[in-house]
């Protein structure tokens, strides 16, 4: 499972659990388990996306909208 309608175009790494998330051009926002590699939560935007970061203490996303 991954972004579809183009690539993938931000990713984060959380600064404390083993998880990272990525955005696409699709709208998606996926949090995904580093260990088993499998997608814990996805949520769609309505437009398409462009960076994400996490918070330095790993409570929030900021998600850059816009592109594609």
């Amino acid at each position: 499972m991954g972004h579809y309608g183009g690539a993938a175009t931000g990713l984060a790494v959380h600064p404390l659990k083993p998880e990272y998330a990525t955005v696409g051009v699709d709208g998606t926002v996926r949090v995904w388990d580093l260990v088993t590699r499998v997608a814990v939560k996805i949520t769609r935007l309505d437009t398409a996306c462009a960076s994400i970061a996490y918070h330095p203490n790993g409570d929030l996303l900021a998600v850059g909208l816009g592109g594609g």
